[in-house]
């Protein structure tokens, strides 16, 4: 249902170096250790929630975008590449022992901190998995809600990210003021956020950034988001 969204904003958030530069690291690849059974029989606390959340950033640290979308598409099966899901979680270059644990641990409010913190990390991957993993946080659309109004674009980009992959219609109305942002890529992230949300009431100021925006990545987004509202 989301994956058009993702791959339009996860296009926006990670400057990719080109392919042929840059090749698939192998250190987050492999296995953790444990079995996929075994760590989901570990009892949550929010210490071990902390930990696996952490241990995850750290692995996606340094990775090429391409070979982040890989890992994260293994976050939610149902999304991300849509078919070839299943191709993907079975292939020897993406580690899912820990990213199918990541869900569970996603409900506590004790991941929150420290993922809003990594949307300010220096690192490309790890600011754009933090944010693909609060967008699935349950307790962090406040918190989200409120770094719109951050003075940093990057940050207001990777809110309204997350708040799209989050369906948080409560966020709408602060994404619709997001459209005029001096920043064109926060412009064309709220765009595509609230095409996620299917906001009726934005059509009006969705069609006139595809109308005016300076910007074709905005009128891309628009477009697309028009497209997804129009059903």
């Amino acid at each position: 249902m989301r994956r058009r969204y993702v791959v339009v904003a996860a296009a926006l958030l990670v400057s990719a170096p080109p392919l042929a530069w840059a090749g698939l690291r192998g250190d987050w690849l492999r296995p953790a250790s444990g079995s996929r059974e075994h760590l989901a029989s570990q009892a949550s606390s929010p210490q071990s929630d902390m930990a696996a959340v952490q241990t995850f950033l750290a692995r996606m640290r340094g990775t090429n975008a391409f070979a982040c979308e890989l890992a994260l598409v293994n976050i939610d099966h149902r999304n991300w590449f849509g078919g070839l899901s299943n191709q993907i979680s079975d292939s020897p270059f993406v580690d899912d022992s820990m990213a199918l644990a990541l869900p569970e641990e996603l409900r506590t409010q004790a991941v929150v901190e420290p993922l809003m913190a990594a949307l300010r990390d220096s690192d490309a991957c790890v600011r754009r998995t933090a944010a693909s993993l609060l967008g699935r946080a349950p307790r962090a659309s406040e918190r989200l809600r409120a770094a719109l109004d951050d003075s940093s674009p990057d940050m207001r980009a990777l809110a309204a990210f997350a708040l799209g992959l989050a369906e948080d219609q409560a966020a709408a109305p602060k994404l619709l003021g997001l459209l005029r942002d001096a920043s064109p890529v926060v412009r064309a992230t709220a765009v595509a956020a609230l095409g996620e949300l299917e906001y009726r009431p934005g059509i009006p100021d969705i069609a006139e950034r595809l109308e005016r925006d300076t910007s074709p990545h905005v009128r891309r987004a628009a477009a697309r988001a028009l497209g997804r509202i129009a059903g």
